[in-house]
């Protein structure tokens, strides 16, 4: 499992991660826009210091979503592969899993 390197801003979310709950957005099986598309119309959903986890299976999601919420002012806390299967049809499949920290801007 890849860890992204931590700022001092990423190290106190992740404080804050481990006594908050977790949002999670289901974008498996969704190609390019589309999770990133999901993720921000989540993100608006949710409050200043909410945690959501992105899990997808489009392996583009690790530099999409990250580069969306450097964009747009929200904190990456992790990247990262949970699990690689196999599908019934024989083809494999990873879940690629993307966790931030949602930031308002005052």
């Amino acid at each position: 499992m890849k860890r992204v390197s931590m700022s001092a801003q990423q190290e106190q979310a992740a404080a804050t991660a481990a006594t908050t709950e977790w949002h999670q957005l289901d974008a498996r099986r969704l190609l390019c826009p589309l999770p990133v598309i999901r993720t921000q119309n989540r993100v608006r959903e949710l409050d200043d210091g909410d945690l959501l986890e992105v899990l997808a299976t489009d392996p583009g999601v690790l530099n999409d979503v990250p580069a969306w919420c450097r964009i747009n002012g929200h904190t990456v806390l992790e990247t990262g592969v949970l699990e690689t299967g196999v599908l019934e049809t024989g083809i494999r499949e990873s879940i690629i899993f993307v966790r931030l920290q949602v930031v308002r801007s005052l």
